[in-house]
């Protein structure tokens, strides 16, 4: 077999492997446990999970049930209320409908994803530049971001999903034109716009403007258009993927649902730190950032560049640029001076978008490229190279991914403010809620109908609680009965309301205005994390002929 049909297969085994060991034991323990990298994991993983459980069940059942999860009964669609993560469901849908297991179904497509995103981008910048160590240190500079394993993806699984875009950037780095061309741009576009609208919409800008820029040269202006087709044909397809959360935002009073957190929006995004803190998708490490500078420069003073080389810089520049500029909300600062942005900024025409911090993802897979680019243009530099021989190569990319590890892993010569302190020693994880637990067995034996879960809300303010809705979403998995509790990014009308009066039990009163708003029948009361009082709350409840 010759080398050019092993290293696909070869560079797939390194990216699962590199991807289990930077997050282990979490691949020993996939069935059991979830991970806990960081505070969200602890309300939107739980949240993610139970609402691709609940959509993989109805697609393969009762396909009416589709936009109607077992949380905030009685809201009507309540899936539109936050995103829905589709683009995970090819992926979760037959491990969980297999296994029966939530958890495992999460972390497998979490772990797996990743690495294959990875090795998307390894293999396109190889076909860019020549070189499988380019094509390395593109996918471990993805891998070198703690967004991706340590921050954000681990608390939403459907991020994960990203390995569609390098083919994306690979077919439409050169004009082409054709029918299939259409179909297959238009098919990319709308399977990893499926993922999240922060990539679809950062995503839809940089293919329109790229675009825009072919049609006005009269060579590629078919290809131009024909890219404008493929767009409006992903578009379509994913209009009617997120029609359902425009219309349940135009029900709500002023036209909009509020938001557990929209007292961050106001806040603006401080510079640097907003782009390359290790909660931003462009936090890669220094060294990375430095490798990318020297080969800048080594490729600004060359005579002549391949082809493909040229293509790596163009693209990667271009995506990084889309990135930066749709991240940026109205008002940023830039080292402590106040900029106004206004209507440059996505979030300016788009209100509904809370952290536009998230589209810099595109801009993620553009300095991963720029990343191998750079290495390619070192490696062929012999100033560049810290020994001679043909070893020359390797050795410059050991002490680059070995020194990019370490300040991955420890934050050494990082400003604490971009690397938030070193990381743990071991990937951080904890029990999952299991089916069998003592709860969900005593669930089962109550007869069916709404159930509220207590506590539901929590702080000064009696504000509801995202994790303890959230935690109660995953148990509906099992138990499968309509739920008041509920946690999204939106809330539904009506929502803050119930929980209003929840927070109110065991008073008569509110106890009666829930049963005739909602139908409940069960209050579940957790008394490990109601206080010292909970068993005066649940004998309030049983007297008042509520079943807690």
């Amino acid at each position: 077999m010759s080398v050019s049909r092993v290293a696909p297969v070869v560079s797939l085994l390194v990216y699962l492997s590199l991807v289990t060991w930077l997050t282990w034991p979490l691949a020993l323990h996939a069935g059991s446990h979830l991970p806990v990298t960081w505070g969200a994991c602890r309300f939107d993983l739980p949240m993610t999970v139970s609402v691709l459980a609940h959509q993989s069940r109805a697609l393969a059942g009762d396909w009416s049930s589709f936009t109607e999860p077992m949380a905030y009964h009685p809201t009507p669609h309540a899936l539109f209320c936050g995103e829905a993560g589709v683009g995970a469901l090819p992926y979760f849908m037959p491990l969980f409908l297999l296994s029966g297991n939530p958890a495992l179904a999460s972390n497998l497509t979490f772990l797996g994803a990743i690495a294959l995103t990875a090795w998307a981008l390894h293999r396109v910048v190889v076909r860019w530049t020549g070189e499988e160590l380019a094509g390395l240190m593109a996918g471990c500079t993805f891998l070198g971001t703690r967004w991706v394993l340590w921050t954000w993806v681990p608390s939403v699984p459907n991020y994960a999903v990203l390995f569609y875009f390098p083919f994306l950037l690979s077919r439409v780095a050169e004009p082409r034109v054709g029918v299939r061309n259409i179909l297959m741009v238009g098919a990319l576009v709308g399977l990893q716009g499926l993922s999240t609208i922060y990539l679809a919409i950062p995503l839809g800008l940089g293919l329109g403007v790229l675009a825009l820029a072919r049609i006005v040269r009269p060579a590629t202006r078919r290809a131009g258009l024909e890219l404008l087709a493929a767009l409006a044909l992903a578009g379509c397809v994913l209009f009617v993927a997120n029609v359902g959360h425009l219309l349940v935002a135009a029900s709500a009073p002023g036209g909009s649902l509020e938001s557990p957190w929209a007292f961050g929006r106001g806040f603006g995004m401080r510079l640097p730190e907003g782009l390359l803190g290790a909660d931003a998708p462009l936090g890669i490490p220094l060294v990375l950032l430095l490798l990318i500078g020297v080969g800048g420069l080594l490729a600004a003073g060359a005579r002549w560049e391949p082809r493909q080389y040229l293509t790596a810089w163009r693209q990667g520049t271009f995506w990084v640029t889309v990135g930066v500029l749709a991240s940026l909300p109205p008002r940023v600062s830039f080292f402590g001076l106040p900029v106004v942005i206004g209507p440059l900024s996505v979030q300016t025409w788009i209100p509904a978008l809370r952290r536009t911090d998230r589209m810099s993802v595109v801009g993620l897979f553009g300095i991963a490229i720029l990343a191998g680019a750079a290495f390619a243009q070192c490696a062929r530099h012999p100033r560049a190279l810290p020994v001679g021989g043909a070893a020359a190569p390797f050795a410059l990319a050991v002490a680059l991914l070995g020194a990019g590890f370490a300040q991955f892993q420890s934050g050494y010569g990082v400003p604490r403010s971009l690397a938030f302190g070193p990381l743990p020693q071991s990937y951080p994880i904890e029990p999952a809620i299991s089916p069998t637990s003592a709860v969900v067995e005593a669930l089962a034996a109550i007869p069916s109908g709404p159930l509220l879960e207590l506590p539901a809300t929590g702080g000064p303010a009696g504000r509801p609680d995202p994790t303890a809705n959230a935690a109660a979403m995953y148990r509906a998995i099992f138990r499968r009965r309509p739920l008041l509790n509920g946690y999204t990014g939106f809330y539904p009308v009506g929502f803050a309301d119930r929980m209003s009066h929840a927070a109110r039990l065991p008073d008569p009163e509110a106890l009666a205005w829930l049963r005739r708003e909602t139908g409940l029948t069960t209050i579940l009361v957790r008394t490990t994390e109601f206080g010292r009082d909970a068993r005066i709350a649940c004998a309030a409840l049983t007297a008042a002929g509520a079943q807690p």
